[in-house]
């Protein structure tokens, strides 16, 4: 009964760090299998995962990929990465992002415009035909 115990002590302790150095691993960004070292060398696998250095983005490979917040790449199929951010959260917050930078570029060009106004380089009937062409 104690060896049933102890064998059952063990193998929840290596499943314990194996799950804590796969997440390790993959937070620094890496997609490989750890968990098997963190089972059998814990500590020591846990040092070693925490020393590998943090994975450098990647160019989108294909049309639809995506690009966490935090840095890392997916293909389009997965929708979530393993910081929990989600795929739609991502491009719906980076649609929002390029309309705001639009709008403040047509705001840009049409103060352009009145200084050109203010200082007589254009006449007030040119001003208001590029206002139109801008608010439109």
């Amino acid at each position: 009964m104690e060896i049933l115990l102890c064998c059952l002590l063990i193998l929840i302790w290596g499943t314990i760090w194996g799950v804590a150095v796969q997440k390790i691993v993959e937070i620094r960004g890496y997609h490989e299998n750890w968990f098997w070292w963190g089972f059998f060398f814990s500590v020591i696998a846990c040092i070693v995962a925490c020393s590998k250095p943090q994975v450098a983005a990647k160019p989108l490979a294909f049309p639809g990929d995506w690009q966490c917040t935090c840095g890392r790449m997916y293909p389009a199929y997965i929708g979530t990465c393993v910081c929990g951010k989600k795929q739609y959260e991502i491009k719906a917050a980076k649609a929002a992002q390029e309309k705001e930078a639009a709008e403040l570029n047509r705001l840009r060009k049409l103060k352009e415009y009145k200084d050109f106004l203010d200082c007589g380089i254009i006449t007030q009937e040119e001003f208001d035909k590029k206002k139109a062409e801008i608010l439109e």
